[in-house]
Order: C-alpha cells, then sequence, then structure tokens
C-alpha cells in the first residue's frame, strides 16, 4: 500500500468512525417526573462555572468530563434548571 493509499484508508476510517459518533442514540429516556437526574448535575456544573466566569460553554463542561451526547440529550433540560436556580438566588 502506497503511502497515499494509507492516507485515504485511515480518512475513511476516521470520517466512519465520526459518522457513528453522530447516530442518535436509539435508547429512549423513561418517562418522568420532574427534571433528570442527569440534567440537574449538569445545572450544578453550569452553575459552579457561572460562579467564577461569565459565561459557561460547553468545552467548561467537556473538562468537567461530560461527553457531547450528554450535553446534547440533557443540555436545555440542564439550561433551564440552572437559569431557574439563578434567577431565583438573584431575588
Amino acid at each position: 500500500m502506497t503511502e497515499g493509499q494509507h492516507i485515504i484508508a485511515r480518512a475513511k476510517a476516521f470520517a466512519a468512525h465520526h459518522a457513528a459518533l453522530a447516530i442518535p442514540s436509539k435508547v429512549e429516556r423513561p418517562v418522568a417526573d420532574g427534571p433528570s437526574p442527569v440534567a440537574r448535575r449538569i445545572a450544578d456544573d453550569m452553575l459552579d462555572i457561572a460562579g467564577t466566569s461569565a459565561c459557561v460553554v460547553e468545552e467548561d463542561l467537556l473538562l468537567r468530563g461530560w461527553n457531547r451526547e450528554d450535553l446534547r440529550v440533557h443540555g436545555a433540560e440542564a439550561r433551564e434548571i440552572a437559569n431557574a436556580v439563578a434567577e431565583r438566588s438573584a431575588q
């Protein structure tokens, strides 16, 4: 295999790996009352980060150990929880 063929094969493997990561999870979340425990923990991290930073970005949460799938699935709910807690604290 030439070097060019090797590079193309590695690029295809890389693209296939990342395409597999983009496939939505087949596991459905059970219907539950109130926010999910994962969203609550993400919200806690958001509030902790917001206490020392002007804003919270995805990279901050990734550095805390969250993965992109968790943030995609639970991020909006976590943001709502964190905003509600911050508003109550400000009053």
